[in-house]
């Protein structure tokens, strides 16, 4: 599909450009069309990202856990 394709009755191609640069602000309202025009689900994607960050911040605070206990080891606490 052609930005032009995927644009046509959205918004411009130039506006196109602009967001994909995130150069200019948008609304909700284009970001829903082109995604349906993409047969991009929001809300699957939206609970991939979410799901992506809980794993992240999970797996942040094992290496920390981690850290921790490696300096524990090194260093007794007083």
């Amino acid at each position: 599909m052609t930005q032009s394709q995927l644009c046509e009755g959205i918004c411009s191609v130039t506006h196109l450009r602009k967001i994909e640069r995130d150069i200019t602000e948008y609304s909700g309202e284009i970001t829903y069309l082109l995604s349906k025009r993409l047969n991009i689900s929001l809300e699957e994607e939206t609970d991939k990202y979410e799901n992506l960050q809980l794993k992240l911040r999970l797996w942040h605070d094992a290496l920390v856990m981690q850290n921790n206990e490696e300096l524990f080891e090194k260093e007794p606490l007083i």
